[in-house]
C-alpha cells in the first residue's frame, strides 16, 4: 500500500502541507481532492521523491521511492503531461522511457491500450492536451506497476476520454493496483473512488470510504420565505446551520423538513417552499472545506 505518515512541507516559512496522513490500499482507488493550492500536488511530489519533506514520510509497501530498485515496475505516475518531449513521436517517448528504466519496450500495446494506436508516429507537440494525457498515462503504466499516482488526469479529456479512463482504472483496481487519483471533478470521483481524502489549506480534513461518507449527516432542507433571517436564527437556536443562497432560498442542515416546518410555524413564519435535498459527495466536500453547498438549480 501507499502510506503518508505526518508529511509536512514548508516553503519560505509558509506551511504547504502539515501532518498529512492517509493510506492508499492495494486494489483500491483513493480520490484525493481539495481546492487549488490545498497541497495535493505537493503531497504527491513528496511521495515520488521530487520534493523533500521537512517532517514525516511517504512509502510504498514500507519503502521510500528512492529505495526502490526498479521504480517503474512498482510505481507509475503522471503529475503533468507537459513534461513530454514535444519533438519526439509518441512511440519514441514510450521506447525512450522503457530503455532508460530497464523495462522491455511495448509501445505498440500501450498505445493501443490508451487509444493512441493511430497517433504512434505523430510528434507530441502535435497532440491535443487530452491525447498527451493519454500518452502520459501510457508512460505511467510502462512497467506494469503495483501503485499508480495520477495528478488531475481528467484535465483535457472529453466525455468519451473520461469514460475510457474510468474503465481503465477499474480494470487496474481489479488487478490489485493501488491508485491515488486527484481531481477537481468531485462528481466523477463519486463514480469510481473507494475512498475519499479531502485536503484543505495543507491539512487532511476528511478521510473515509465512499459508503461511510455518503451515510453521514442529514439531508439539506431548502426553504423560501420572506423572513429568511428570522428563520435562520430560529433554526440556529435548534442546533442547525443555515445559510442564504444567491436566489434567496435558505439552506438548512441539521433539521428535517418536518422539524423546519414546526420551527417556522412556532415563530409564525410563512413558507413559500420547503424541499429536501439529499447530500451528495460534492455537498460533503464543500462542508469539509467550509463552502456553502450548491443548491438544486446551480
Amino acid at each position: 500500500m501507499i502510506t503518508f505518515e505526518n508529511v509536512s512541507k514548508a516553503i519560505g516559512g509558509r506551511a504547504i502541507i502539515e501532518d498529512v496522513s492517509f493510506v492508499v490500499p492495494d486494489g483500491s482507488i483513493t480520490g484525493f481532492v481539495g481546492p487549488n493550492g490545498a497541497g495535493k500536488s505537493t503531497s504527491m511530489r513528496v511521495a515520488l521523491g521530487l520534493t523533500a519533506a521537512q517532517r514525516g514520510q511517504a512509502r510504498f509497501d514500507g519503502r521510500h521511492y528512492r529505495d526502490l530498485r526498479a521504480p517503474l515496475r512498482e510505481v507509475g505516475s503522471l503529475l503533468d503531461a507537459r513534461w513530454l518531449m514535444p519533438n519526439l513521436r509518441a512511440r519514441d517517448v514510450l521506447d525512450y522511457c522503457a530503455r532508460t528504466q530497464g523495462v522491455s519496450p511495448r509501445s505498440t500495446s500501450l498505445l493501443a491500450l490508451v487509444g493512441l494506436a493511430d497517433a504512434a508516429e505523430r510528434r507530441v507537440g502535435q497532440l491535443s492536451l487530452g491525447m498527451r494525457q493519454r500518452l502520459g498515462i501510457a508512460v505511467a503504466l510502462i512497467g506494469s506497476p503495483r501503485h499508480l499516482i495520477l495528478d488531475e488526469p481528467l484535465n483535457g479529456l472529453d466525455p468519451t476520454g473520461i469514460a475510457w479512463l474510468r474503465d481503465l482504472l477499474r480494470q487496474l483496481r481489479g488487478e490489485g493496483v493501488g491508485i491515488l487519483l486527484s481531481s477537481h471533478i468531485v462528481s466523477e470521483l463519486a463514480l469510481i473512488a473507494d475512498n475519499i481524502v479531502v485536503i484543505s489549506k495543507g491539512r487532511i480534513v476528511l478521510d473515509g470510504t465512499l459508503e461511510a461518507l455518503a451515510a453521514q449527516g442529514r439531508p439539506h432542507v431548502l426553504v423560501r420565505t420572506d423572513r429568511p433571517d428570522d428563520l435562520a436564527a430560529a433554526t440556529h437556536a435548534r442546533g442547525a446551520t443555515a445559510a442564504q443562497g444567491a436566489d434567496g432560498r435558505v439552506v438548512i442542515s441539521g433539521l428535517t423538513a418536518r422539524e423546519v416546518f414546526q420551527v417556522a410555524a412556532h415563530q409564525g413564519i410563512a413558507l413559500d417552499e420547503l424541499t429536501t435535498r439529499q447530500r451528495s459527495l460534492d455537498d460533503i466536500y464543500r462542508d469539509a472545506i467550509g463552502e456553502m453547498p450548491l443548491q438544486e438549480d446551480e
